[in-house]
């Protein structure tokens, strides 16, 4: 908002200081006085222009001839500051008003321009605030800057068809305007135009257009936009200023983008431009420091003055279409690391890329014609530079390029003037055997040497083999791409396929195996039927009785209670001498006998037969 306000300053600002240079004449060769009128004979010798009036008539009607002389012309400043005229009648005969030429009348009301005037100069009726009837006959083509400004008592303009363009500022501060009558068939509607009328004020909606779908004004708050089909160009400063414009996209419809169209828009990082669009204006992105990148159409024959100057552009690439790279097109870009001039570019004007403090390195094409003082001033960390023409290099072009360590020249310019690498005292200048460079170089302070010696001479080609070398990298860089992705492509298949098949079957076989580690882990160990121990009890005679699975634990009949387990010791058994537990698990075997239970013991009664029967065990076990 803040720098919207200080744009309508500024654009009030200009208005006011853009007759401030001028000066009435006083006295010139040839000048004819015709009492309040003055008039200056023109080169023709047959036409006067009327340069000053010094009356104080309310009614003013300039005539068609003076003398034998045709008045076919108002001079700058004619009438300026005149408080009587309330009306004024300019004659057929007149073909131009010139610039401020009625500024400040403040008592004029009524004015009648004829269709033989081709153009309304810049300030031509600005401060004419009591004006409020306008008549445009039909043949003016150009209502110049601030023309009508300040005229803050019209209501109602009529502009004819013949009206192509509407210079900036226009009717700015026509505060009563409310039908400004603009044609279809205008062409260029300048900034700020109709800024703080009536007629803006009434308009809803984010897009403002006028004529035929010139886009005027937005005045939405959104960080993505589209603009619709209906509109045919961006006017200018249509978008400028505004703080929350993000990504904005052209519709193909769009022809032309205007002057200062998105200048200062910090927060635009995106933008589409369609190759429908023809030209992009003065400043059209001057101060867009969050765009780092940007495609250019295709058609735009130039790059317009300032037209990306102290943006945030890393890289570009300029259309063959490009002609002309305009003054300060790219200054102070401090991103910009990379620059591609293509075949087509023939001038780069002054100061195109100065400041621009990352540029690496400037490879320009054989079309190359000429390159403009101080187009690459204090480029800093600029280390090379190859030419592939004979253009002509004018003074301080590459002025304080304090890193410039080689500039390469396939071809012998036509002309180098001695600044044109001022103070670049790192410099080595590369020609095939050239002596005129060579004598350059040694007049200037620079090394030369001969081009065969350049370091990495054939990764840097000149620029008319690059194409050739680009297209076999380019068709390296994409078996090697389609080889990647068909690789990869397997591996997932494979991967995809043991995830779906594989995977499952062997998660299921290690929890089949893992339930049934953990079941017999659970479970009681059980001797079985052909570990049954079946116990030989030898009786006090001695004889052995039957072999028989024991089955119940013994019973003291004394109590009729049964006998408590004892220790596997007791028996004898070796493991349950070591380990001291009741053993649960066989550990002798033999094929005519069977471990006996722990719980069967012998009898009491008989302590000889008990020695014989540990004995016995303890053999059979051995």
């Amino acid at each position: 908002m803040k720098k919207t306000i200080l744009r309508l300053c500024a654009a009030a600002f200009s208005a006011a200081a853009l007759c401030a240079g001028i000066a009435v004449p006083v006295s010139a060769k040839n000048v004819i006085d015709n009492g309040d009128f003055r008039y200056t004979v023109l080169e023709d010798g047959v036409s006067v222009q009327l340069t000053s009036y010094t009356g104080h008539s309310l009614y003013i009607s300039i005539p068609r001839t003076v003398k034998e002389y045709n008045v076919v012309s108002v001079g700058a400043a004619a009438f300026r500051g005149n408080k009587d005229i309330k009306e004024l009648d300019l004659t057929d005969s007149v073909k131009s008003i010139g610039s401020c030429a009625f500024e400040d009348c403040t008592s004029l009301r009524k004015v009648m321009l004829p269709g033989t005037l081709e153009e309304v100069s810049s300030g031509a009726f600005s401060d004419c605030t009591a004006l409020s009837e306008i008549t445009i006959d039909d043949g003016v083509r150009v209502i110049g800057d601030y023309a009508f400004s300040g005229c803050s008592s019209a209501s109602e303009i009529k502009l004819p068809n013949s009206v192509d363009y509407i210079g900036d500022g226009a009717f700015l501060g026509c505060t009563a305007l409310t039908k400004p009558g603009i044609p279809k068939t205008l062409e260029y509607f300048g900034a700020y135009a109709l800024e703080n009328t009536a007629w803006m004020k009434a308009q809803k909606g984010e897009f403002v257009t006028v004529g035929d779908g010139i886009l005027i004004k937005y005045r939405g708050d959104s960080t993505t936009k589209s603009v619709p089909d209906s509109v045919k160009s961006i006017g200018s400063a249509a978008f400028a200023g505004n703080e929350k414009l993000k990504k904005i996209m052209l519709s193909s419809s769009v022809s032309s983008v205007g002057s200062a169209a998105f200048e200062d828009c910090i927060s635009l990082e995106e933008v589409y431009l369609p190759d429908s669009v023809m030209s992009i204006g003065d400043r059209a992105f001057a101060g867009c420091r969050a765009l780092s990148t940007l495609s250019l159409p295709k058609g735009i024959s130039r790059i317009n003055k300032e037209c990306f100057t102290q943006s945030g552009l890393v890289n570009i690439t300029l259309p063959a279409s490009a002609v002309n790279i305009e003054d300060g097109a790219f200054r102070g870009c401090e991103r910009l690391v990379e620059v591609t001039f293509t075949e087509g570019l023939k001038k780069v004007f002054g100061n195109a890329f100065a400041e621009c403090s990352a540029l690496r390195r400037a490879v320009f094409p054989s079309s190359l014609r000429e390159i403009e003082g101080y187009a690459f001033s204090n480029c800093n960390s600029l280390t090379r530079v190859e030419f592939n023409s004979d253009a002509e290099i004018k003074s301080f072009a590459f002025s304080e390029c304090q890193n410039l360590f080689e500039a390469v020249f396939y071809k012998n310019p036509s002309k180098l003037e001695p600044s044109a690498f001022n103070l670049c005292t790192k410099l080595t200048i590369y020609s095939d055997n050239n002596l005129y460079l060579q004598e350059y170089a040694a007049a200037n302070g620079a090394k030369s040497e001969d081009i065969r010696n350049l370091k990495n001479f054939e990764l840097n080609a000149p620029i008319e083999n690059q194409e050739e070398t680009q297209t076999a990298f380019s068709g390296g860089y994409t078996f090697a791409v389609i080889l990647i992705i068909l690789v990869d492509t397997g591996l997932i298949i494979l991967f995809s396929g043991y995830i779906l098949f594989i995977e499952p079957k062997q998660r299921a076989a290690a929890a089949k195996r893992m339930k049934e580690k953990s079941r017999k882990k659970k479970a009681p160990v059980r001797p079985d039927d052909d570990d049954v121990v079946n116990v030989e009890f030898v009786g006090p005679q001695g004889s052995a009785a039957k072999d028989k699975p024991v089955k119940k634990r013994p019973v003291d009949d004394a109590q009729n209670k049964p006998v408590k387990k004892r220790p596997a010791a007791k028996v004898g058994h070796p493991e349950a001498t070591e380990t001291g537990k009741p053993v649960h698990s066989p550990v002798a075997r033999n094929e005519n006998h069977r471990r006996a239970p722990s719980a069967v013991k012998a009898p009491k009664d008989d302590k000889s037969a008990t020695k014989e029967f540990i004995k016995r065990s303890d053999k059979e076990q051995k």
